[in-house]
């Protein structure tokens, strides 16, 4: 740019008169003249070489129609992705997310509590059909006795009808 910014100044001075008579003048304007085709062919040979601009339709622009697009396509990906730990949660043997509600509301109770020293004390749990006396202190938990509570009637009913069955 520079070289052709010169190159500019001097033909005009050659074109104006004031330097056409001497020889060094001329061969300053012949030298010009050089430069200004040297520029030329690189300017043709560049632009031929580069790729033509994109036309404006494939240019990547923001539109928030593509954005809620995107937003759109991330809460399925993570609706599917849902859906397939819940399905694995139900069917698969993976069972590595627990369940709610896997046991019932009344399976794990404590019916009585009685201080027996400074942290230490005794324990009625009931855990599903048993009921269990614990000795709970500050470093364990230890089973005391262990009893089995009667049936309700529709558990009774339910044992009597599987027993049947065999």
């Amino acid at each position: 740019m520079a070289e052709q910014k010169s190159a500019n100044e001097l033909t005009l001075s050659v074109q104006d008169g004031n330097l056409a008579q001497n020889k060094e003048a001329q061969a300053a304007s012949q030298h010009v003249q050089e430069l200004l085709e040297k520029s030329e062919t690189k300017s043709q040979t560049s632009t031929a070489t580069q790729d033509p601009p994109l036309p404006a339709a494939d240019l990547p622009n923001f539109t928030w129609g593509g954005y809620l697009q995107g937003i759109g396509l991330m809460f399925l990906l993570l609706g599917l992705l849902w859906f397939f730990v819940r399905l694995l949660r139900r069917y698969g043997r993976f069972n590595f997310i627990p369940r709610q509600g896997s046991l019932p509301k009344d399976a794990f109770f404590m019916e009585a509590q009685m201080p027996v020293g400074p942290r230490k004390c005794l324990m009625v749990v009931r855990f599903m059909q048993k009921r269990f006396l614990l000795a709970v202190t500050e470093q364990q938990i230890s089973v005391v006795t262990e009893e089995r509570l009667p049936k309700g009637d529709f558990e009774a009913y339910v044992d009597e009808a599987q027993d049947q069955g065999r």
